[in-house]
Formats: C-alpha cells, sequence, structure tokens
C-alpha cells in the first residue's frame, strides 16, 4: 500500500479513536509514530492521560483495546497489520517522575 494512503488511513483512524476516547468520558490525547513504510504493522500508539489514576482507568477497560482496533478496520487499514499494532497509555505524572518530563526517553 502506498505510504500517503497508509498515513492517511492511520490519521483517519485516530481520529476515529479521539472521537470514541472522548464518547466514554476520557480527557486525553493520542500520539504515534512507526516505520510503516516498512509494514503496516510498525506503528505505536500512545494515550497520554494527565494522571496516574486516569492511566489505570483506562488500562482497566477491556473495551478499548477492541474498539482502538475496530478504527483500523473501519479505515480499511490493512487487515494483517491491524492485530499487531501496538497501543499503550501514559500519564503525565509518570514521565514527569520517572522521565524528568521528557516524553521521549517515556516511549523510547
Amino acid at each position: 500500500m502506498d505510504i500517503d494512503l497508509l498515513t492517511s488511513k492511520v490519521n483517519q483512524a485516530q481520529f476515529r479513536m479521539d472521537d470514541w476516547l472522548r464518547e466514554r468520558g476520557y480527557t486525553c490525547s493520542t500520539f504515534w509514530f512507526g516505520a510503516i513504510d516498512i509494514h503496516p504493522k510498525h506503528i505505536g500508539f500512545w494515550i497520554r492521560v494527565k494522571t496516574d489514576a486516569e492511566k489505570q482507568t483506562i488500562e482497566q477497560d477491556a473495551q478499548i483495546l477492541p474498539a482502538l482496533r475496530d478504527c483500523f478496520r473501519t479505515v480499511g487499514y490493512p487487515a494483517e497489520a491491524i492485530a499487531e499494532l501496538g497501543f499503550a497509555v501514559q500519564s503525565d505524572e509518570t514521565v514527569d517522575r520517572v522521565f524528568n518530563g521528557n516524553w521521549y526517553h517515556a516511549i523510547k
């Protein structure tokens, strides 16, 4: 799949993810990086929240992972890659405490 088309699909899925998370009442943002030019499965998404308590709540929500993967299915992301996409939740509190506020080091 063309890298521009793949990037477009990732961005569309991200908008859907953000909407779904907001509808569930989560106050968060998302960001991603990866090597989708190598293979569509090489991507990681982070859900960024303010507090460790919010992080724990999201991590315990059994509906999140299936819903996030569905966002990719809906936009036509390559099916063989969806099961291998990476998702993580991280809080500003943890990044401040453990990584001196450096998100680069937190996700590395």
